[in-house]
Order: structure tokens, then C-alpha cells, then sequence
């Protein structure tokens, strides 16, 4: 709102209006001279229909200035009434609608001045009689006036202090009635006006005002004075910049006023509380309520200029730390870089000495004189801190550089002169990574003793490790053996001309560091992502690339295809196929998975040519320059190799020799010149029809950086896209001598377990002898397996992945291995996991032999030879024997796997046991004939949240089969349960309807557990019928049989069942506690909780025995139930003691029973 006379105080006004915008208050002000109500709004709802008006007299630079500060749009505009030379009024609707807003305001207060008169003459009697004064009289007549008002919105109140966005003492403004009565009214803070006391602040109104804005006047020249101050506080500190004790407002108001700047404590605004550390501040002084000024406090600066003079060698340490950009104050920069000229004059650093330096530069004045220079050295806490100090203004400096980063990318946002927002991200990102990268710590000067370990280390591993790989395996034993494998920070470059096979090598070696358990990260810009998966299947599965494109897959290849994508489902490999990615877009995504994957092993580019950057003003050869340099700085942030695919230029298309050279890189020089190692592919054949060299490559090694140069043949073999080893002589140990020879395959002759053709002998004349049993110390175990390991047979045990197969066989096997021959293969993971998940369960790894291997024939040969007792196989899908083409995991590699070590087992009397992975329908992978070949199948079930397994046998030649084992996971491993019944059967405090107790009969064993039903009106559409733990169609079938012969509907309600704990019954004498459970949920009965319930129940209704009913009967008993519910067949002959047995013939004598109880 501005006065006419106020036309000075417009920037004033602008700034305090967009305040009360801010804190969103919606108010309306009236004084008696302006005669016009000024409505305040925030911004957000003026362009709602809702308004300002205001009587301005300046000129037309300030009106626009007012106009550009509010921008208001058109419409507001036009209802301004702006008074220049002349007054010049509006004629818009918003307006008009003003006036007669104006003319409603006189109508209303001339109503009150009616109503008034004639309710002061009906009192006037009572009035005397009852002494009230006439004030309350007024009152009162308003009040009976704003009541009988309809139309009343505003109230009119004075103000009895200064009130933000409102006024000053003294003011009449006009708020909501709600606003006044409930807040400004009860806190004294105003009245509402009357004309006695709008008189009696109307005469003190320019003696207010006066003083208002004297008062306004003084803060503004404080604020003047304030508004380039810089307070530096030397405190005393601690270890790392902790002060000893705090600075707080009343400290810092001290500190301004001593140094001539009267500032009171309340007027310290702190926002992020009182300062415990060193470092540099942002603290605000309120002086007015429209005066706010905001200092900087630096309690480190000093302390590190300081602490230099007192002691000259942490110098060398800190200039590590601390630029003289860093410094906030220039002052300070000066004296820091006198400093820096001093020290690299190998000179003294003191107040004499810097001072001199700073005279002789005419830069003394500047820095603050001798005066201050000596105080620098006398004030600072102590010396031997000077590092933390150095520390704290680092990272006050980042700040201050991430700032002027944000504001960089906020002017190329709000101008991109013909960028993309692609580009402005990566110019914002470039920005912060630039700030991160140039304070970056790390690296520098190493003295040469932890050099020297890290080389010795390395050769003593070189030496104990002869002819091995020390970086990343490519999977091509020459190559390997002349680079021992791509060295982590290595850029290495694959270069070749078109369809040579860059890709194709490229992506053989992200396979080979897949498959090897690396995590390998793919930019793909040629190809689509699904295509290099596919070349990476038919490497795998050896599948003809033309058949895999267009479908015309055999019955072989569909084995080795699935068997391919089971080997490569759960590695850790990543495809981008983003096109013309920027090395900022690289290096981000690239750190994202490293995160993802804890660390990447590998990174592929393909290629390097259609990568861009984002400033288009740079030649191509800049271009190329930047990208690789970008790449390298990379390879060495991630600490892995980096491979990147190029092209070479036509100049070798003239040559009569093809053979790549360094000089046909395209492009740019910066690519050899960044490269560790540069690959050139050559194939003769692509030149040379008739070449002799025909499906074979040349690999030449034309620079490595820390190797020989040289070249490597390979084979290629053009219809699975594949690289491969030429081939390595066993008796001369060369490579590339062999030649390929087709041979017809030999079929596997077939012998007995003994090895010689079988006798036939009558059955009476067979000896029956018991075997001995070897006992796996896991008592559940050996329940599940009828008592034990049985010599010569074969255990298949399966479960979903994180069941526990693993951990349970490594702690049968290390327990075993302590008085028996014990032999652990793993497929699945190496030596070193195997050793460190068994050093996490504790347990003892002195007596078990492990290997890893896949290979069949490998296996068995060290089976012949060393002759355990158990060997262990994990597992069978990974298997796979070298006379099959096949893949492992396929129909046919595990089907004869599983008989090659059924027959050796036979032959050896070796116990081995088998880990086979399930389906996602919950079946065992693989052909159902494996479950015929095996003696034993157990399947480990891990109900989804629980941390127990149940161990159940499918089928077992040596034992009972539905024989259940119970198993609790623990940090330490396997933890067998003695009494499951107790943990299947924890039932709450509260008994509640739906659930009642029943005993199943699981392999030789009852156990106890608890069924659940819940019973529940449709929502919408049918009624569903939901089962866990048991059968989904018995239960519905059970459903129809209560309706038919007890005349229970359940067709309009929803049934879910449950078998706590997991656990899965697969017996019919859980029927009669199903339905049950189910009644007592529909009929909200809660059942007696020492009740036991067992029976099978028939389509006719009647309940059928059930085997072992007396033993049952006795678990239940042992476990404190009281009272059963039991077919008639199965009650006891005797009474059993503390329990009463009913036995019942029905469903319906069942109810009945139930209804007593």
C-alpha cells in the first residue's frame, strides 16, 4: 500500500508486501485519509477473481517498478487507479465491481447509525437506572447491528501494538470476524472500534506515525551500516574444530558491539541454533520488523592463517588441503597466497615476514595492516589444529563453489541457447563432478616402503601362481597368456574394419567374465540390447545364429537354448542400449550399477564412435579426444578394465596387406595415446576367397602398455558368431597344432554294479543282509532317511533357492568328515565362498575334502581315487559330461548325469547325494525320470517369512516316506527341532473363533498342529474358496457335504483356511477339525481351547477312522488336551486318563457333540 507521499518508500513496501505474500494472509486495510480499502492477497489467489487497489501518485518509472515486482497480469492492472499528472480512473469491470462494493459500505454504516440512535433512545431510561455507560450502550447497539446484519464479512478493529502485515499502534484496519474474536481480540492485541475509542487513537495517529517511522528510519541506517560486515570470532577449540563450549547470540551481539555495532541479543537471528564448530556463518539481524540484515560469522579462517605463523610445517600438509580460493574473505586470500610465495621460497611464515612480503606487493593494506597480521598469530586457539581448521574451510569452500554450480546450471536453464535438456544435465552434472573431482584428497606422493609391499606381494602371488591370469580372464588362452587377462584400469581398444568380428569378440569376452562371476556392464549404441543376448545364448548353447533369428529351432537346439538361459539368468550382467551416450552419461550409469552390483568386473563400449559430447562446438577429433580421455578416467575410477570398441579408416583398403597398424585408428591420435592395450582383428578370409586360413583370426596385439606386442590366432566360427581356442597339443603343450577331426560317436556300454555281466539267482538264495547305516548327526535327517545313509545309494534333496539345501549339506558334511571320507563338489560357487559360509556357520574345516568342478568324468576320477564314504554334489543341473552336446541344466545332460553317478555309486558303494533345483510350479527341474533312478527324494520346503523347514521324503527305498524333518534357520546354520509340536501349535492369548488343534500322522509321527478359518461375506462376484497348507478341492467338497446333510449354506460367503506354521498336510484326517474351524468362524464361536479334533469325512457324511488314532490320541494327551472329537472307530478301549474321548459316527452327531461341550 503506498500513500501518496510515500512514492519514496515504494521499494520499502514492495519488499514487506511480497513478505506477508509469503506467509499467505489475507487481510484487508482501511484508513480514513486514503479512503479506499487496500485488499492483500497472495498471489496465488489474486488471479482468482480477487483484487488490489491503490492510490499511488508517482511516475512512470516507479509504477512499472511496482508493476514488474507484483507482476500482476492484465487484468489487475487495469483496475489500478493510477494518479500522474491528472487522475485517471479505470473503467474495467473489476472496477465498477469496487464501487459498488464502496456504495454497499455507506449503506451498511448508515443502517448502524440508524440503529444506533434509536436503540440509545429506547435505553436511555434504563441506562440511568442501571449506571452503564454510554460506551457499553454503543457497544452493544453495534453489536445488535453486526448481528442483524446479514451481509457483514469484515470487522473493523484498532490495533494496541504493531501487528506484521497489519499495521502500526493505532491503526483501524478491517479483518475476518474469526480472525479478530479468536486471536488478535483475547491476546490484547486489539479492540474492536467504536467511535470512542477510534477518537482516541485518531488523535494520537501522526504522533504514532512520527515515531513509526523515526523508528523505521534508524534501522534502515543501522542496516546500512550491518549489511557488508564480516564477524570473525576467535574461540577456543578442541580436537577437530569442536569449540570448547558454544557461541550463541548473547556472544556474537557482544562481539558486534565491541567492534562499534550496537546490536542487541534479541535482535540474533540463529537458524541453525547455537555454533559448537569452527567454520563459517550465515546469522541474520532482525533491527526491524521491515529491516533485515544478513553477516557472515567466521570463527576458522583466522585460525588457520594463524596457526601457519605459529607453526611453518604444517604447511605441507595443509596446502594439500586448502587453496587460497578457499578463503571467504579477500583479505585472507591475500595473505594465504604472501604465504604460499614464502613457503616456496623456502622461507619463514610470520607476521614480520608476511607483512615485508605483502609491503613489497603494495597488497598490506588490503590484508588489514601489521596490527591485524600480529593478531592473526596471538588470538589463534592453538597451533597443533591448524589441519582441522584447514579442514572446515574446504569444505565451507565446496559449499560456496556447489552454490555458484546450482546458479551456473539455473542461468544455462533459463538460457539454453540451443541445447537440449540431455546436454544441460550433463553440463550441470560435469559442473558438480568438476567440484568433487578438484577437492578430491585422494592419491598424491606414496613413500616407496608401501610400494615396495604392494610389488612383492604381487610377484610372490606371480610366482605361486606361474602362467595364471592376474586380471580379467578373456577366455582365450593365447591372448591370456601374452597380457595375463585385462588388468583392472586398463583401457583396452578392439579395433577392426567391418564384419572382421569386433563385436563378436567383444562379447565372447563379456561372457567368459560373466560366466566366470564377473559383473560386466554393456553400452550398447549398434546393436539392441535383446540382439547381444542372443549372441551370447547361441555362444553359449551352440546354437546356429540363423536358426535362432528365424525361429527354425530343432529338438536339440530347444534343450541347449533353455539350458543356455538357465546358465545365464542369475549372473550379474548389464545392457544399455541407449544410442549416443556422452562419457557423463556413461560414467553415471556406470556408478549406478558398480552400487547395484558391489562393484563392476568388467565394462564393454560399443563403440566408440557414436558416443558424443555435450558441447557441439568441438571439432571430431576433439570430440574422440574428450571421449577417450573420459573413458580412461573411468577405467581408473572403477577400477576395472574398460573395453571399447573402434573403427579403423579405408587407408588399409589400399594396402595390399590388410593387416591393421596403429596409424588406421579413426579419427584422432588421443586413442592410441590413452589406450594400455590396442587389439586388432584380421581375417584373411574376408579378403581372400581361397585364403587357406579359412575360420581363422588374427589377434594383434599392436600396443600394451605393460606387455609384448604380438599376434594370436584364433578360430572362428562364422554360424554361432564365436571366437575360440585353435586348440593345445597334450603332448608338446603348444597351441594351435591340432587339426579337427569328425568322429561317429561311441555308444556307452552297459555293465552291472559289479562291472561284469549279471548272475540270475533264485530270490531264497540271495543273502538279506541289514546294511549299515551312516549316521549324517542330524537326528531329523536321519528320520527323514529311515535311519540313516544307506552305502551305495543315491539322495536327491531339492528346494526353492535360500531353503537352506546348501547350508544343511555343508554342516552334515563337515560334522561327518570328522571320523569319515567326506567329498564336497560345488558347481555353483567357488573354493573361497565355500570357505567363507563355512567359517560364518562355524564350523570345523579340517577333515572335508571340497572341489569345484562341473565335469562328470573329472569327478569320478577323483571318487576312484580317493574312495569317501559320502560326496556331495551341488548340483545335479550344473552337471554335465563331455561325450553329450549338450548344455548342462538341459533334459539330457542331467538325465545322464544322474545314472552315471547312480552306476558309480552301485560300483563304489559310495553314498552321494544330489542337490537339484525346483520350477517355478514348485517341481523338480530336470525329467521325471530322475525321481525314478534315485533311492531317496527329499524336498526342504521354507514357508515364505518363517524361519523353519520342514524336511519331507517323496521317496525313499531304505524308509517310510512322508516322513517329516523339522529345521530351525539360524545365524550358525540348521538347527533340527525336537518337538515340532510345540512350535506349530504357539497359539495366542485370546482365543479366537476359527481356529481349532488337530494331530496328523507324518511319516512315523504325530504332530500337532493348529487349522485356521475365517468366514466372510462375499464383497463382489462369486464365493472364494482358498486353502493353504491343504487340499483347495477337499475343502470345497467338504463345503457341499455340510450343506447337504446339515444344512449349512455357505454359497454367499467367502472361505480362506490355513495351516499355521507352514506346514503342508497332505493326510484326510485333518477333515473334521477343517470344518470345524470353518463352522466356528461363520458362527463366531469361540472353541474350547483344550480340544483335539481328527477324522476323514465321507460324501455321506459319515467320519471315517484314521490310522494311529491311540497314538494320537496320546500326543494330544501329552500336550495337555483334555478333550477329543474322534470317528467312533478310533475311541479308545480304555479311558485314557485326564481326557475324554467322544466318538462319533457323523457330521451332524459331531455338531451335536460340539453344541454340549
Amino acid at each position: 500500500m503506498v500513500h501518496p507521499d510515500q512514492s519514496d518508500q515504494v521499494p520499502g513496501m514492495i519488499e514487506r508486501y511480497h513478505a506477508m505474500i509469503e506467509r499467505g494472509n489475507g487481510v484487508v486495510h482501511r484508513t480514513e485519509d486514503w479512503g479506499r480499502r487496500q485488499l492483500a492477497f497472495p498471489i496465488a489467489k489474486i488471479h482468482k477473481a480477487h483484487y488490489i487497489l491503490m492510490n499511488i501518485e508517482v511516475d512512470q518509472g516507479v509504477y512499472d517498478e511496482l508493476m514488474s515486482a507484483f507482476r500482476f497480469n492484465d487484468a489487475v492492472i487495469r483496475s489500478m487507479v493510477i494518479r500522474r499528472n491528472e487522475p485517471q480512473v479505470g473503467n474495467s469491470k473489476i472496477y465498477e465491481e469496487e464501487l459498488r462494493d464502496q456504495e454497499k459500505d455507506k449503506e451498511r454504516e448508515r443502517r448502524r447509525e440508524e440503529e444506533y440512535a434509536a436503540r440509545a433512545a429506547q435505553n436511555a431510561s434504563s441506562e440511568e437506572e442501571s449506571g452503564e455507560s454510554s460506551d457499553n450502550t454503543e457497544a452493544a447497539a453495534e453489536s445488535a447491528a453486526d448481528t442483524e446484519e446479514v451481509e457483514e464479512i469484515w470487522m473493523n478493529i484498532i490495533l494496541l501494538e504493531p501487528v506484521n502485515n497489519l499495521g502500526e499502534l493505532g491503526d483501524e484496519v478491517v479483518v475476518k470476524p474469526g480472525f479478530a474474536r479468536n486471536f488478535l481480540i483475547p491476546q490484547g492485541r486489539a479492540v474492536q472500534a467504536n467511535k470512542t475509542n477510534r477518537a482516541e487513537f485518531e488523535a494520537r495517529r501522526a504522533e504514532l506515525e512520527s515515531a513509526a517511522n523515526e523508528k523505521l528510519g534508524a534501522a534502515q541506517t543501522r542496516g546500512e551500516s550491518l549489511k557488508d560486515v564480516v564477524l570473525t570470532m576467535v574461540v577456543k577449540t578442541g580436537e577437530e574444530g569442536r569449540l570448547y563450549g558454544s557461541v550463541g547470540t548473547q556472544d556474537i551481539a557482544d562481539a558486534l558491539t565491541s567492534d562499534g555495532h550496537e546490536v542487541a541479543r534479541a535482535e540474533v537471528r540463529m537458524p541453525e541454533g547455537v555454533i559448537r564448530m569452527t567454520g563459517e556463518y550465515d546469522i541474520a539481524l532482525q533491527l526491524h520488523s521491515e529491516v533485515t540484515v544478513d553477516i557472515k560469522v567466521n570463527v576458522a579462517e583466522q585460525s588457520v592463517l594463524g596457526g601457519l605463523m605459529l607453526n611453518n610445517e604444517a604447511w605441507f600438509d595443509l596446502v594439500e588441503i586448502v587453496h587460497a580460493h578457499d578463503f571467504y574473505r579477500t583479505q585472507h586470500q591475500i595473505i594465504f597466497e604472501a604465504m604460499m610465495a614464502l613457503a616456496n621460497a623456502d622461507e619463514p611464515m610470520d607476521a614480520v615476514t608476511v607483512s615485508e612480503r605483502l609491503r613489497s606487493q603494495a597488497l598490506l593494506e588490503k590484508a588489514g595492516d601489521v596490527t591485524y597480521l600480529a593478531e592473526l598469530a596471538e588470538a589463534t586457539p592453538g597451533a597443533s589444529n591448524v589441519l582441522a581448521y584447514g579442514k572446515i574451510v574446504r569444505e565451507r569452500s565446496i559449499m560456496r563453489q556447489l552454490i555458484g554450480a546450482a546458479n551456473k546450471i539455473a542461468d544455462a536453464a533459463f538460457s539454453p541457447d540451443g541445447r537440449d535438456s540431455n546436454a544441460l544435465v550433463e553440463i550441470a552434472e560435469q559442473s558438480v563432478f568438476e567440484i568433487a573431482e578438484n577437492r578430491s584428497t585422494e592419491g598424491g606422493p606414496e613413500k616407496v616402503a608401501p610400494l615396495l609391499s604392494r610389488a612383492v606381494e604381487k610377484v610372490e602371488f606371480l610366482y605361486n601362481n606361474k602362467g595364471g591370469t592376474t586380471g580379467v580372464a578373456t577366455g582365450f588362452a593365447d591372448l591370456d597368456k601374452k597380457t595375463s587377462g585385462l588388468q583392472s584400469s586398463d583401457l583396452v581398444i578392439i579395433a577392426a574394419r567391418p564384419s572382421m568380428g569386433k563385436t563378436a569378440f567383444a562379447v565372447n569376452m563379456v561372457e567368459h567374465a560373466v560366466m566366470s562371476g564377473e559383473a560386466v556392464l554393456v553400452f550398447s549404441m549398434e546393436m539392441p540390447s535383446e540382439q547381444i543376448v542372443m549372441r551370447m545364448l547361441s555362444s553359449l548353447g551352440r546354437i546356429d545364429q540363423t536358426r535362432l533369428r528365424d525361429g527354425s529351432l530343432q529338438d536339440d537346439d530347444w534343450a541347449r537354448f533353455t539350458g543356455a538361459v538357465s546358465q545365464l539368468r542369475d549372473k550379474k550382467l548389464y545392457v544399455d542400449d541407449t544410442p549416443a551416450l556422452t562419457p557423463g552419461d556413461v560414467r553415471s550409469r556406470a556408478r549406478r550399477v558398480a552400487r547395484e552390483a558391489g562393484g563392476l568386473g568388467l565394462i564393454a563400449v560399443d563403440y566408440l564412435q557414436l558416443m558424443r559430447t555435450a558441447d557441439k562446438s568441438e571439432s571430431r577429433a576433439g570430440e574422440i579426444s574428450e571421449i577417450s580421455r573420459s573413458l580412461k578416467a573411468l577405467a581408473k575410477e572403477m577400477r576395472c578394465p574398460v573395453i571399447a570398441l573402434s573403427q579403423l579408416n579405408r587407408a588399409l583398403e589400399a594396402r595390399p596387406d590388410k593387416r591393421p597398424m596403429m596409424s588406421d585408428l579413426r579419427e584422432s591420435g588421443a586413442i592410441e595415446q590413452d589406450a594400455d592395450v590396442i587389439l586388432f582383428i584380421y581375417r584373411d578370409e574376408v579378403y581372400n576367397e581361397d585364403t587357406e586360413d579359412k575360420g581363422v583370426a588374427e589377434i594383434i596385439i599392436g600396443k600394451q602398455r605393460n606387455g609384448p606386442i604380438g599376434k594370436v590366432r584364433l578360430s572362428w566360427i562364422g554360424n554361432l558368431t564365436k571366437f575360440e581356442n585353435l586348440g593345445q597339443c597334450n603332448a608338446c603343450n603348444e597351441w594351435n597344432t591340432l587339426s579337427r577331426v569328425n568322429i561317429s560317436p561311441i555308444k556307452e556300454s552297459r555293465v552291472g554294479f559289479a562291472g561284469a555281466a549279471a548272475q540270475i539267482q533264485k530270490l531264497n538264495e540271495v543273502k538279506a543282509q541289514e546294511a549299515e547305516r551312516l549316521t549324517t548327526t542330524f537326528g531329523e535327517l536321519d528320520r527323514v532317511l529311515g535311519g540313516g545313509l544307506v552305502p551305495g545309494s543315491v539322495v536327491l534333496i531339492g528346494g526353492d533357492p535360500g531353503a537352506g539345501k546348501s547350508t544343511l549339506l555343508l554342516q552334515v558334511c563337515t560334522k561327518m568328515a570328522q571320523s569319515r571320507g567326506v567329498l564336497y563338489v560345488t558347481g555353483e560357487e567357488s573354493l573361497q565362498q565355500l570357505a567363507m559360509r563355512a567359517k560364518r556357520l562355524e564350523l570345523p574345516m579340517d577333515g572335508l575334502d571340497v572341489a569345484s568342478e562341473t565335469r562328470a568324468e573329472v569327478i569320478a576320477s577323483h571318487i576312484t581315487q580317493r574312495k569317501p564314504d559320502v560326496v556331495v554334489l551341488d548340483s545335479v543341473q550344473v552337471l554335465q559330461m563331455d561325450a553329450l552336446d549338450a548344455t548342462p541344466g538341459s533334459v539330457t545332460q542331467v538325465r545322464e548325469t544322474a545314472a552315471f553317478f547312480t552306476r558309480l555309486a552301485k560300483q563304489t558303494d559310495t553314498v552321494i547325494i544330489l542337490v537339484g533345483h525346483i520350477t517355478k510350479e514348485g517341481g523338480l527341474a530336470g525329467p521325471k525320470v530322475l525321481e525314478h533312478m534315485i533311492d531317496c527324494f527329499m524336498m526342504l520346503d521354507s514357508p515364505a517369512g518363517s524361519r523353519y523347514r520342514t524336511l519331507r521324503g517323496h521317496k525313499n527305498r531304505f524308509g517310510a516316506i512322508n516322513e517329516l524333518g523339522v529345521f530351525a534357520m539360524t545365524d550358525l546354520g540348521m538347527k533340527e527341532v525336537a518337538n515340532p509340536s510345540a512350535i506349530f501349535l504357539q497359539r495366542g492369548e485370546v482365543d479366537s473363533p476359527g481356529s481349532v488343534a488337530t494331530v496328523t500322522w507324518e511319516g512315523t509321527r504325530p504332530l500337532l498342529v493348529e487349522i485356521q478359518a475365517l468366514v466372510d461375506e462375499v464383497a463382489g462376484g462369486y464365493a472364494k474358496r482358498v486353502a493353504v497348507g491343504l487340499d483347495q478341492q477337499r475343502l470345497a467338497m467338504h463345503l457341499a457335504v455340510m450343506h447337504r446333510h446339515c444344512g449349512i449354506t455357505l454359497a454367499d460367503q467367502d472361505v480362506f483356511a490355513n495351516v499355521v506354521g507352514g506346514v503342508r498336510i497332505t493326510e484326510t484326517g485333518a477333515d473334521l477339525a477343517l470344518l470345524l474351524a470353518v463352522l466356528s468362524s461363520f458362527r463366531d464361536r469361540v472353541l474350547p481351547r483344550d480340544l483335539i479334533v481328527f477324522g476323514e469325512l465321507g460324501l455321506t457324511g459319515e467320519l471315517r477312522p484314521v490310522a494311529n488314532g491311540q497314538e494320537r490320541l496320546r500326543e494330544a494327551a501329552k500336550h495337555g488336551f483334555k478333550r477329543a472329537i474322534v470317528p467312533f472307530a478310533n475311541r479308545p478301549k480304555e479311558n485314557l486318563p485326564n481326557m475324554a474321548v467322544h466318538g462319533v459316527q457323523s457330521l451332524s452327531s459331531a455338531l451335536e457333540v460340539l453344541t454340549n461341550l
